[in-house]
Order: structure tokens, then C-alpha cells, then sequence
């Protein structure tokens, strides 16, 4: 199983690919910087990191779970992702 660590660096590296597609090749994120409000990811990059997500890590994400609280940041993102693969 991965870890929260293995699954950030996962989660981050999709987001610079995906901020690159946005014209954003030089985009530097923080693990907890909340993604939407950095202008990198346009709304399709947010679904298309949403997408990834569910099938990378084969889980799938219900509506009521796709909030800033738990899909916001790298950080939450692989919190999710670790609790989720866990249960």
C-alpha cells in the first residue's frame, strides 16, 4: 500500500502536468496552496484531476465528497486517497 508521502508526490505531479497543459510549465505548488485559488488548473484540469484520481487509485469518488475540505489541495487529496484506500 502507498503511503500519504508516495501519494502526494503522486497527486503533485499530476497537477504540474496538468498546470503545464494550462500554460503554467513552470508551476511551483505547495502541498496545502488551494488549488483553485491559484489560477494553475482551469475548471476541465480540476474534473481531469478528479478523473485521474478515481482511476489511478481505483476508488470512486462520490458527488458529496468532491468539496475544498477533502479534493482542495495536494494535501487533502492524498489524505482522501489514504483514508479511502485504507477503508
Amino acid at each position: 500500500m502507498r503511503t500519504g508521502t508516495e501519494i502526494a508526490a503522486e497527486v503533485l505531479d499530476q497537477v504540474r502536468m496538468l498546470a503545464a497543459g494550462c500554460g503554467h510549465p513552470d508551476a511551483e505548488v505547495a502541498p496545502d496552496d488551494c488549488l483553485p485559488d491559484t489560477g494553475l488548473l482551469d475548471s476541465a484540469a480540476i474534473i481531469e484531476l478528479v478523473t485521474w484520481v478515481e482511476l489511478h487509485y481505483d476508488i470512486l469518488i462520490p458527488t458529496e465528497d468532491i468539496v475544498i475540505e477533502t479534493l482542495g489541495s495536494v494535501r487533502s487529496i492524498a489524505a482522501y486517497v489514504s483514508a479511502r484506500l485504507a477503508a
